[in-house]
């Protein structure tokens, strides 16, 4: 029988049968695979990643990863996912259960059984241009129900839902069955499978590939398009819970630090808020999956859906604009008539999207539901973290309180300072330019501070635990003098701002002076900008927190999201090419110390933000598709980047590419691809 060389983390050779499942070649040689005391979920295959349940036909080199490493938990995490849905669907085979977004260590999910009508070939140009609820916010709101649902089309998610899911679910981990990753099946009897389930975005996903054989995964007669590896069996999905949250509920799971302990839910209104916007409005535009926007390529109607996503942006940033004019007060009043509105028009779409269920009608008057059903800002305290749980990066509550503790008294409640902080590749600078103009056209005058001025001299940088300077601690920034100029300028005094030569690690001998204009407001913007040392000595009424990231809302199929980071780390590759000559292999390979900065300074601070702004265009990843795709199949399989490089390709796969001559000038996604129509200097 034909055998294969399998090279093992031990830096041995064994020899193996063809064709033989992965997880028994680690059972038969634990030895040359050491674990590190938790289950393996999941391996790369000459770099790639490929799931246990997988057979090796090649010589190869073979890792394991456990569920405590990076890989192990992702995998932990859509396995969790698959498992619930074959629960789901054997429950409730008649609704569509979608996932949103994640919140910490959550997934938030829903049902939206108004998929059910939308075919690809129905999308009209007619429907990209025109639709929405009537704007007269006083008009009734007209609510049908029927038997096993809440409102006509969505099932509302009851705790008796939770429970009953909770007891199938744990009975499929206990049974321990199998799950086959990467098997080939028959386009049309997978759209079958699919639609007995009512994965109807999944379908739509499908139809958009044009494929007759598709690559799927299946746990018994559950089966779904393959995206990634899975857990080999369910019996490893152990530790997780799940909560009813808003209109749906949450599926929480362990970190990989703690893989057998769940981390809490801590519910995030304003994150929820801004995906539950966006997804209200992919819903209003049919526009709700890869498929769906594979569709509008092939059919010419990619035009229409680019000026549509970027005029959704400019409003989002004329709205921002509207707070800051009139001040702190009007904040929590903008933030309730969000909810209000994103609530009036998820009535709308359940009412329109019923197609003749016989139920009687009930009307509700939007302004009073407004006010009843719409909650408060969840205050910083409820999604804060206890003292003695302070991750690295954040504060303890003595020395948050210090920071609330300004030293300035400014007299007005005039906005004088926006801070803008967002993860790597969020557009920070693009958003800074066009927020300033904006404000400029509402009469202010922008005064752009640049917090890379403020860093100290490099000797006096805190060390990294390699003994390498670590750039991105908060303390390379001088906070003293950084709060005192900002003080002094917002008091109407004149500073003499340093300028920072990185090429000799020292500040110039020369200054820019600098002073408020009149009606003046500074912007200020970095990864540190909502860390409440950078503002301290400035009063609350006087100064905005904004959070800005790619909360990318549509989702590659019914239960397979995109992920922000994946999101930005495509455009990361894009902007580094484009500008900095990098190749995505160094781009890649610059990740890990990346992320450990977003995690250590730019989450933890995430939950202070006053707003937080979706800079994602729903449209981007068809084009960003045309520069990254040739870029990452340059990345040969012995490099450290090719695995993750794998994965992008995976996911650009299934993505339509359109020209970039599409884009506007003037749109924040030109900050990527280049061909910007702002000017780098006013």
């Amino acid at each position: 029988m034909r055998t294969v060389q399998v090279t093992t983390p031990t830096g041995h050779t064994i020899t193996v049968l063809a064709r033989m499942h992965i997880y028994d070649i680690i059972r038969m040689y634990p030895d040359e695979f050491p674990s590190d005391g938790h289950p393996f979920i999941v391996c790369t295959v000459n770099n790639e990643l490929t799931s246990l349940s997988e057979k090796v036909g090649v010589n190869c080199t073979l890792v394991p990863y456990s569920v405590a490493t990076t890989d192990g938990a992702e995998c932990y995490r859509r396995s969790l996912i698959f498992a619930l849905g074959k629960v789901w669907s054997e429950l409730f085979p008649q609704d569509s259960l979608q996932i949103s977004h994640s919140q910490g260590h959550s997934y938030y999910l829903y049902v939206d059984n108004s998929s059910k009508n939308l075919q690809m070939e129905d999308i009209k140009t007619t429907d990209i241009c025109a639709h929405g609820p009537k704007e007269d916010a006083n008009h009734d709101v007209c609510i049908t129900n029927a038997s096993s649902m809440f409102f006509s089309n969505d099932k509302h998610i009851t705790e008796e839902i939770v429970t009953n899911l909770r007891q199938e679910l744990n009975l499929l981990i206990k049974a321990n069955r199998p799950i086959s990753s990467n098997i080939p099946m028959n386009a049309n009897d997978l759209e079958t499978a699919l639609e007995s389930v009512s994965d109807y975005n999944s379908v739509a996903l499908l139809k958009s590939l044009n494929e007759v054989r598709v690559m799927t995964v299946r746990c018994d007669d559950y089966v779904q398009i393959y995206h990634t590896p899975l857990a080999p069996v369910t019996g490893l999905l152990k530790y997780y819970d799940l909560h009813t949250y808003k209109d749906g509920f949450v599926i929480s799971f362990p970190s990989k630090r703690s893989p057998t302990e769940l981390i809490p839910f801590k519910p995030n209104e304003l994150l929820h808020d801004v995906y539950s916007e966006y997804t209200q409005w992919i819903r209003v535009l049919k526009v709700r999956t890869i498929g769906h926007l594979n569709n509008l390529c092939y059919k010419g109607m990619i035009k229409s859906f680019i000026q549509i996503c970027e005029t959704m942006q400019n409003k989002k940033l004329a709205e921002l604009c509207d707070v800051i004019a009139n001040n702190r007060e009007y904040l929590q009043q903008y933030q309730k008539a969000t909810r209000a509105a994103n609530y009036t028009l998820g009535m709308s779409l359940r009412i329109d999207g019923d197609s003749g269920v016989n139920s009687r009608s009930i009307k509700i008057d939007s302004k009073t539901m407004s006010q009843e059903l719409v909650d408060a800002r969840v205050s910083t305290s409820s999604t804060g973290t206890s003292d003695s749980e302070v991750e690295p990066g954040m504060l303890t509550s003595a020395e948050v309180s210090n920071c609330y503790a300004p030293v300035s008294n400014i007299e007005d409640k005039e906005i004088k300072v926006v801070f803008i902080s967002g993860p790597s590749s969020s557009g920070k600078t693009t958003f800074a330019k066009k927020l300033a103009y904006n404000l400029k056209v509402m009469g202010r005058e922008p005064l752009i501070i640049s917090l890379d001025n403020y860093f100290v001299d490099r000797e006096k940088t805190p060390l990294a635990e390699d003994g390498s300077y670590d750039f991105e601690h908060v303390n390379a920034l001088d906070l003293d003098l950084f709060n005192d100029h900002l003080e002094a300028l917002i008091s109407g005094k004149k500073i003499l701002s340093p300028i920072f030569d990185f090429r000799t690690g020292t500040r110039k001998q020369f200054t820019i002076e600098m002073i408020m204009p009149f009606r003046g407001i500074i912007i200020i913007e970095g990864i540190h900008a909502l860390n409440p040392l950078l503002s301290r000595r400035i009063p609350l009424p006087n100064k905005i927190l904004v959070f800005i990231a790619p909360f990318t809302a549509i989702n590659m199929d019914d239960r397979m999201r995109i992920s922000s980071r994946d999101c930005r780390l495509i455009r990361r590759i894009v902007r580094d090419n484009n500008f900095r000559g990098f190749t995505a292999e160094k781009t890649i390979e610059l990740l890990k110390n990346l992320r450990v900065g977003e995690d250590r300074w730019i989450y933890p601070h995430q939950h202070r933000a006053d707003i937080m702004f979706n800079t994602a265009l729903d449209y981007e990843l068809c084009v960003l598709n045309t520069h990254a795709y040739p870029l990452l199949c340059e990345i040969k399989p012995d490099s450290s980047a090719y695995k993750e490089a794998r994965q992008l390709i995976a996911l650009l796969e299934k993505v339509a590419s359109i020209n970039s001559e599409f884009v506007p000038k003037f749109s924040l996604l030109r900050e990527f691809i280049g061909g910007s129509g702002m000017p780098d200097k006013d």
